[in-house]
């Protein structure tokens, strides 16, 4: 149970900085700086207590009969309220010999991760909508200790982590026979085909295509927008890209209820 003489602790020091910053600072902007600052830190101290308290709970409730007490390891992540460094038990595992940390299992915080789960989704969501050192401007707004690079590795591992689904996915239809639910039914399905070539840097291949397929029920509007729009991307062969897109437009429509499907490209084999 969470300690009560923790929590006035907290709420006392919270308190103290906010009459310390009245009395010191003379400008809003700061000030308003300031408190959100003083907020943070008292809210991640109560993070903290609220994590060691769910590890103390995994350690009774586990069996100890399969999992030994290896110790106590520190970790230290970025969180929305800034760096928070807390302590949870290190378990052996009696038949394997395996690590584990239950609280990380538990509320789903990766190896070797830097941010939060919440902090990593905010990363990627601005790190895939403007360059890193904007993304990382724009959350030290809020988070101080967030960089380009964390942005970076954020994205990246988001990436990878998409790229491994697709092919998991990809794998049990073309592989194993799943067959794709797919909700909607239509009559016509549009699909345009086409390949960006892009430039690389530090490799022997000076360019590489990225190949896009995008799937749509039609146009409407005087601008002819798509409607329902789905697109697929990715730097695979011909054959893997139309089996993602597959994939994905199978679990968009019911592609078995599909009368007629118009298909259109640059002229590319891979295309044809």
């Amino acid at each position: 149970m969470i300690k009560i003489r923790q929590l006035v602790m907290v709420v006392f020091l919270l308190v103290k900085g906010i009459f310390e910053a009245l009395r010191s600072v003379k400008d809003l902007e700061k000030l308003e700086e300031q408190i959100q600052r003083l907020v943070q830190k008292a809210a991640g101290m109560f993070l903290i207590e609220a994590l060691e308290e769910i590890d103390r709970r995994l350690a009774e409730q586990r069996n100890k009969a399969e999992l030994k007490n290896a110790g106590i390891r520190s970790r230290t992540i970025i969180t929305s309220f800034g760096e928070a460094t807390y302590r949870r038990r290190l378990y052996e595992c009696v038949e394997t010999g395996e690590y584990r940390l239950l609280l990380d299992e538990a509320l789903g915080i990766g190896a070797y991760r830097r941010l939060s789960p919440r902090m990593e989704k905010l990363s990627v969501e601005l790190g895939t909508e403007m360059p890193f050192r904007r993304a990382a401007k724009i959350l030290g707004y809020i988070v101080p200790e967030v960089n380009a690079m964390t942005v970076w590795r954020a994205v990246q591992g988001a990436g990878e982590e998409a790229v491994e689904e697709a092919k998991a996915i990809q794998d049990a239809v073309f592989r194993q026979g799943a067959v794709p639910r797919g909700g909607k039914v239509i009559k016509d399905l549009f699909i345009e085909a086409d390949g960006v070539m892009v430039r690389q840097q530090k490799t022997k291949k000076r360019h590489q295509e990225i190949k896009l397929v995008v799937a749509y029920e039609g146009k409407e509007g005087p601008r002819k927008n798509l409607v329902n729009r789905q697109t697929v991307a990715g730097v695979v062969d011909g054959e893997g890209i139309w089996e993602e897109a597959s994939v994905v437009f199978g679990h968009k429509w019911d592609l078995g209820g599909v009368e007629k499907v118009r298909v259109g490209g640059d002229g590319s084999q891979w295309v044809k």
